[in-house]
C-alpha cells in the first residue's frame, strides 16, 4: 500500500535528486535531457489536441452535441 503512495509522489522527489546530481548549474547533458523531455511533452500535447479536434469535428458533423 505504502509502495503505491511512494510511486504516486515520486516525480517531485526525483526532480529534487536530479538538481542535486547536476550541482549548482545545469550540465550540458542535463540541459539536453530536459530539452528532449520538453520536446516530447510538446509533441504529445500537440498530438492529443489534434486528435481531440478531429473527434470534436466528427461529432459535430454527425449532429451530436459537442462535449468540452
Amino acid at each position: 500500500m505504502s509502495k503505491t503512495v511512494m510511486s504516486v509522489s515520486h516525480p517531485p522527489s526525483r526532480q529534487r535528486c536530479h538538481e542535486v546530481d547536476t550541482g549548482a548549474g545545469w550540465s550540458a547533458r542535463g540541459a539536453q535531457h530536459w530539452r528532449m523531455a520538453m520536446t516530447g511533452a510538446a509533441k504529445w500535447v500537440t498530438e492529443f489536441l489534434r486528435k481531440w479536434e478531429d473527434t470534436a469535428s466528427s461529432l459535430k458533423s454527425q449532429g451530436l452535441p459537442r462535449v468540452d
